[in-house]
């Protein structure tokens, strides 16, 4: 379906062919290449916005605001906001739409359409028109789930082709090089502001500046030598004033150069500040990834690729959505796994796991800060200051991501995961004893649980301390006739050995990275069905632009894993008596930060595992971890 601009012109014949001197006049100050035209050049228009497309979730529509278009050499002008149906979405796969505002030379019309994609698992946008029947400027991608009933927000794309200005005079206009020296800077990422002015040019003029150092921040401030100047941050009005102050932070790529460009010279000027590497430059507000992994549907289980112990995972979706049961997680333990997500995430029916994907590692052999692995966000009523993130010792690829998120300055809020986390429990020391659980505690991941204590036994295995980046390991449980159990390895590994005498009793294993062993009997031989189980519980870090919603039968999970169990009485006919059972691992982190609101029926959770509880005296479970979910700006 069609909609017609409100003006559009000149045709020969049609609606379109009423061409007044004043639409001449408008028209020919716009001959230039195809695209929106920028707001800054319509002040007189009463033209307000450039076609911007968004949705607010009023069904399968997306709406478009005022703005004029040239193609091809002609002209079309909304002066209303326009309502464009979606095509219904397609009951099993997901697709991507286009919208356009289509010259049609047939019809000597200009009006938005819909491009519609093809369905598929991952979806591709489709080819705008360009031939000489129908001419296309693209405004948006529309990614239209699969059986929605509505387009929301978040899942529109801002795609605009716009077209430069050829009526500035150039020809005596020279561009200058400021180059920021090093010298500035305290440290690479700091964000120490630095002033300069912008001269009271005469005429239009381009100027390049160029960041030395990369990531840190800086400050445009109006020259008080011009009546007043407006100074532009992408597509974003900033101020106005005699003296203006505009602060612009982290630039999106290190030793890049933001182009300024002045687009009215004289006593009045306006100014537009861009990266030259596209977009507008981040004005310190949260980041939520670079949407680089594009809209991704997870639909069947999904690892994500990582090395055994290596650095946390990073993914950076513009909208993430979980159903059918899908299981997102890694192939391997590691240090954690970090997503963003640009637009809306929604984990409707399936999980995001790290249960049993604890790393074993030192943190701080890894490098890790004392002060642990610290975010900070931009989070109103909060008054916490940090100068930028920490992810030492988490890997490049998490270091690197989240330098672009900017400092705060009593404006918000500091998230912390603790490099050490909540101790292990105490070995137990007398005979018929349970285990005991592990430690928790907020920031922290949960602590190993202790293994059991069996009749006439002598000492359970402790667990073990959480990490930044696992749960601990628990201890092993302590069979009959004075022999010790082994105490959970540190810094995520192995889960304790279980101990019992050279003729009766089983010990339990704790759980662990991997689980450790159960022991029975002759010579303290090891008995396979007493083992613990293998994992610990991970990291997840999920940073969400838009609206997270966890459906009834969804989950967000880093738990640990159950303590050795033993089926002994029965195999061996043996009083359980004998038997003392392993200790669970701690659970991981579930740090969930979102912008968008927050719905949950389903399962957030990063619970200890179970300690041991077949036949005999329990192991201890293992520590919860840290939960958190907040808003941030």
């Amino acid at each position: 379906m069609t909609i017609n601009f409100d003006e559009y012109y000149p045709f020969e014949s049609g609606p379109g062919s009423a061409s007044s001197e004043d639409r001449w006049g408008i028209m020919a100050r716009f001959w230039r290449d195809s695209g929106v035209v920028r707001v800054r050049e319509l002040s007189d228009l009463s033209i307000t916005n450039e076609l911007d497309v968004f949705a607010d979730g009023s069904g399968m529509n997306v709406k478009v605001r005022d703005g004029i278009v040239t193609i091809q050499g002609f002209t079309g002008r909304i002066n209303t906001q326009k309502t464009l149906p979606i095509p219904a979405a397609n009951g099993s796969n997901p697709r991507i739409d286009l919208v356009v505002a289509r010259l049609d030379r047939s019809s000597k019309v200009i009006g938005l359409d819909v491009v519609a994609g093809t369905p598929a698992s991952s979806p591709v946008a489709p080819s705008p028109s360009h031939n000489s029947a129908n001419w296309d400027v693209v405004l948006a991608e529309v990614y239209v789930g699969a059986g929605v009933s509505s387009i929301v927000t978040n899942v529109v794309t801002d795609t605009r082709e716009f077209s430069e200005n050829n009526r500035l005079v150039r020809e005596a206009v020279t561009s200058s090089t400021v180059a920021i020296p090093n010298t500035a800077y305290s440290a690479e990422n700091d964000d120490t502001q630095i002033s300069f002015n912008l001269p009271p040019y005469a005429e239009a003029k381009d100027e390049f500046i160029v960041f030395a150092n990369g990531d840190a921040g800086f400050m445009l401030l109006s020259n008080s030598g011009a009546n007043s100047q407006v100074i532009y941050n992408g597509n974003t009005f900033s101020q106005v004033s005699e003296a203006n102050e505009v602060t612009l932070y982290k630039t999106e790529v290190k030793g890049s150069m933001i182009h300024l460009e002045c687009v009215k010279g004289g006593d009045d000027q306006v100014w537009f500040a861009r990266s030259l590497f596209g977009g507008a430059i981040d004005s310190g507000g949260n980041y939520f990834g670079d949407g680089s992994d594009g809209h991704a549907v997870i639909t069947t289980n999904t690892n994500l690729a990582a090395s055994q112990d290596g650095d946390m995972v990073v993914r950076q979706y513009e909208s993430l959505t979980i159903s059918n049961g899908a299981i997102l997680t890694t192939a391997e333990r590691c240090k954690g796994l970090l997503i963003f997500v640009k637009g809306d995430c929604m984990v409707n029916d399936g999980a995001i796991e790290m249960t049993a994907r604890g790393a074993y590692v030192d943190p701080i052999a890894a490098g890790v800060s004392p002060t642990g692995i610290r975010i900070p966000m931009l989070k109103t009523g909060s008054a916490e200051t940090l100068g930028g993130a920490d992810f030492s010792g988490c890997g490049a690829a998490a270091i690197a991501a989240m330098a672009y998120q900017p400092g705060i300055n009593s404006d918000g809020k500091i998230y912390t995961i603790e490099r050490t986390g909540a101790n292990g429990a105490a070995a137990q020391v007398s005979d018929n004893q349970p285990g005991v659980t592990g430690g928790s505690g907020t920031g922290k991941t949960g602590g190993g649980g202790s293994g059991g204590v069996s009749q006439y036994g002598q000492e359970s295995g402790a667990g073990a301390a959480g990490t930044c980046f696992s749960g601990g390991s628990g201890g092993g449980g302590a069979g009959r006739m004075n022999i010790n159990a082994h105490d959970g390895a540190t810094n995520g590994g192995p889960g304790g050995d279980g101990a019992a005498s050279t003729s009766d009793g089983c010990g339990a294993g704790g759980a662990g990275n991997g689980g450790g062993k159960g022991r029975a009997t002759a010579s303290n031989s090891v008995y396979p069905n007493a083992n613990g189980g293998d994992g610990t519980g991970g990291v997840i870090i999920l940073i969400v632009g838009g609206l997270l919603t966890v459906g009834p039968s969804g989950a967000i999970r880093a738990n640990g894993v159950r303590g050795g169990d033993s089926d002994y009485s029965q195999e061996y006919g043996k009083d359980s008596g004998y038997t003392g059972l392993g200790g669970g691992s701690g659970g991981g982190i579930c740090l969930l930060l979102h912008s968008g609101e927050y719905s949950s029926t389903g399962t957030v959770e990063a619970a200890g595992g179970t300690g041991g509880t077949d036949d005999g005296f329990n192991g201890g479970n293992g520590g919860s971890g840290w939960v958190c979910v907040e808003k941030v700006d």
